[in-house]
């Protein structure tokens, strides 16, 4: 067998226009542009389903929504599909996983021979500690007490925050050394290494050398308008008014908005050197001759684009994706390819450079991206996804020029001309609607209802059209998720822990664009129990509760 390596390296939740090399004047990126250099950065690259778990299904499989069965989070895929990674693994490459992966359940490997797992949470089955590769090392090395190694979520969820843990042992760089050891154990065999960091998924929380990489004089204001705030899809306006940012598109708090912004991009700028220790080895080594580098992520992130966070709704910074490929077999190597490309192809890239034999009852819905792409090249729309009707979520279809996206919940239409509003920031669907507009997105509504019935679920599809909901109301809660693995610890383990309010306080203490009182205390003490307001009072030595806040719904 000969040496064919693969290096898979994925962020979370990182947009596709954060890449120095690729026109980002204010990022700084000198591995990701190295990558670009050596390989093919695909400039519109997509997410089938832009949530983590489904998109990573995606994947490691390559399978569509057809043979998986699911769109959703934190769902598993059917047996009969099958990774790229198990696939390798039986054709006697060492397999190595590291980092984030939301398999279920939460240790199965899908065919890693060497595996270190850190999820972004634990819950939904990871509710001990043992659980988590990553949190036990943090206990061994005497940082156990950290209620939240991931960051905080509730409160501050997509709030300016930086991480207690000291760099050392921040789980970016700890991902990254786990995967380097595992390339210096194997570097004389075929091996598949690959390396997922959760950053710079909220919450983004950078090691304090890092939080001041960029000021907020440097960061672009996200992109909206008032006209467009009034027609936001149901899920765009939960993720706008669950974030304490923009009191319900009215009054944006702009300086903490662009502080997030900085730290999303300081780090992008953490892993992007993390990702620079990976490729040293592998040049030490001597192996960039054998080694297919693959870099993406598994879908983006408005990053207060539209005045909303997150993902999960069919506009570009949340479809969007990087995609880098560097190794053997690309075609002009340093050129930029604007080919409509999406997580579907790695699988079938991956297949092609190794040589090995793709599985059988399970199709493969993407292309290789390696040679002359013709397949590839050849794609005249995008697709993404998420939910059913049932569950809400979109359906969506993307050309050169246009973007049509049916919203279940509450059956919003929406149609942008990418060409004159690459911000779609003007439904083309609302009235008054053109000739021209209601033509193009009754042809596109007719090719996406073909392409769910041959690729998708067949749920979201009742009578001949897509199931609409009825949008229910807009929760009044913050994110909810904490870590659930402290329930299970041993009381003497527990009575260790930082309080909750102890674990806000220390990740910005430092933060000057952040006023703990502008943020929604009342609903974080009813979340995680009475008394979080009046600790924080004390550790921040100020009345927090005098403030009256302005509400958002």
């Amino acid at each position: 067998m000969s040496n064919k390596n693969v290096v898979v390296l994925m962020t979370d939740q990182q947009r596709w226009d954060t890449i120095r090399a690729l026109g980002n004047g204010t990022i700084r990126t000198p591995n990701f542009d190295r990558l670009c250099q050596s390989g093919v950065a695909f400039t519109h690259a997509f997410s089938p389903v832009p949530v983590c778990s489904p998109a990573r299904d995606r994947l490691f499989t390559g399978a569509d929504s057809k043979t998986l069965g699911e769109v959703n989070s934190h769902l598993c895929w059917r047996p009969t599909a099958r990774s790229f990674h198990s696939v390798l693994a039986e054709a006697g490459y060492k397999t190595g996983g590291f980092g984030k992966m939301h398999f279920k359940p939460t240790r199965e490997s899908h065919g890693f021979t060497h595996f270190a797992l850190h999820e972004e949470l634990q819950s939904g089955g990871r509710e001990y500690r043992e659980d988590d590769d990553y949190f036990v090392y943090l206990r061994d090395q005497g940082l156990g007490h950290i209620r939240y190694p991931c960051g905080v979520r509730g409160l501050l969820y997509s709030q300016p925050q930086t991480s207690p843990i000291p760099e050392e042992h921040h789980e970016t760089k700890w991902v990254t050394d786990r995967a380097i050891d595992f390339i210096d154990t194997f570097h004389r065999v075929p091996f598949l290494c690959f390396a997922s960091w959760m950053q710079p998924h909220w919450p983004v929380h950078v090691p304090k050398q890092w939080a001041d990489l960029y000021d907020n004089d440097e960061i672009d204001l996200p992109v909206w308008n008032d006209e467009e705030q009034a027609h936001l899809p149901w899920l765009s306006r939960l993720m706008r008014d669950c974030s304490d940012m923009a009191d319900g598109g009215k009054d944006p708090a702009i300086d903490r908005i662009l502080r997030a912004k900085a730290l999303y991009y300081a780090s992008i700028s953490y892993i992007d050197h993390q990702v620079g220790r990976i490729l040293d080895r592998l040049e030490a080594h001597g192996l960039m001759d054998d080694t297919l580098i693959i870099f993406t992520s598994d879908h983006g992130e408005m990053l207060y684009d539209h005045l909303t966070v997150n993902k999960c709704v069919p506009y570009e910074p949340s479809v969007r994706i990087p995609m880098i490929v560097s190794g053997p077999g690309m075609r002009n190597p340093g050129t930029p390819a604007d080919d409509f490309t999406t997580l579907l192809d790695i699988a079938p890239t991956i297949y092609e450079f190794t040589g090995v034999e793709p599985p059988t009852g399970c199709p493969l819905a993407g292309a290789s991206l390696l040679g002359d792409r013709e397949e590839v090249r050849g794609r005249q729309e995008v697709f993404s996804e998420i939910g059913t009707g049932i569950t809400g979520g979109f359906v969506s279809i993307r050309t050169r020029k246009w973007k049509y996206a049916f919203n279940h919940f509450g059956g919003l239409k929406q149609l942008f001309d990418l060409e004159n509003d690459p911000h779609e920031l003007q439904n083309l669907l609302l009235d008054p609607v053109s000739t021209e507009a209601a033509q193009v997105a009754e042809d596109l509504h007719r090719q996406l209802l073909q392409w769910n019935r041959d690729h998708s679920v067949a749920e979201r599809i009742v009578d001949g059209d897509f199931v609409t909901a009825p949008e229910p109301p807009i929760p009044t809660d913050r994110n909810p998720q904490y870590e659930t693995f402290v329930d299970n610890l041993p009381e003497e383990e527990k009575a260790m822990l930082w309080s909750e309010a102890r674990s806000v306080y220390e990740a910005i203490k430092d933060e000057k664009h952040l006023d703990p009182a502008d943020l929604d205390l009342e609903c974080w003490e009813r979340l995680f129990g009475p008394g979080c307001i009046a600790e924080l009072e004390e550790l921040t030595k100020r009345e927090l509760r005098s403030r009256k806040r302005v509400e958002a719904r």
